[in-house]
């Protein structure tokens, strides 16, 4: 293979996470359950964060974390800046406990993640409240909380797996 060739395949194995995480943002607009919207969708883009800034925050700086944000912040339409903000703290966090978490266990890494999701949740909360200037329930924060939670185990598995395929041969 040509110089140039490995060059551009490294780029774009380079790109590969924040594109990942654009594709999540989009499926996470997917309707599921029985179209009343009942079902909380795991909040994809948080797993996806969480685990790139663990184990190849080089993959997903925070450039690229604020703008998945944005992103999600517009296809859902709510405050503006409210995934970026709820993202990039996260990101943040997670950059100065990297060390604490990379070489762990899959189940030390799951428990890791709950501190991290109700975080996200209690940020989130805040964020709404201040933004519509009144106390709104967190009870489906707290459903899409766990929903979350219970999801991570599949996606860090799959993100395990993409991870493998992005190392150097």
């Amino acid at each position: 293979m040509s110089e140039r060739s490995s060059l551009v395949i490294t780029l774009l194995k380079g790109l590969l996470p924040f594109l990942l995480a654009l594709f999540l943002t989009m499926m996470m607009q997917l309707p599921i359950g029985d179209g009343t919207g009942n079902v909380p969708v795991p909040h994809l883009t948080l797993m996806l964060v969480y685990y790139w800034s663990i184990h190849r925050p080089e993959l997903l700086p925070v450039p690229a974390v604020a703008v998945i944000g944005l992103f999600q912040d517009l296809l859902w339409g709510g405050p503006p800046g409210l995934n970026m903000i709820v993202l990039l703290v996260a990101r943040v966090i997670l950059s100065n406990q990297q060390a604490l978490f990379v070489r762990q266990s899959f189940g030390v890494g799951w428990a890791g993640f709950v501190p991290v999701v109700f975080l996200a949740m209690g940020l989130t909360w805040l964020i709404v409240c201040l933004y519509y200037g009144m106390l709104v329930s967190m009870l489906p924060l707290v459903g899409y909380g766990l929903v979350t939670l219970a999801a991570y185990p599949l996606l860090g598995w799959l993100f395990g797996r993409f991870d493998r395929f992005l190392k150097p041969d």
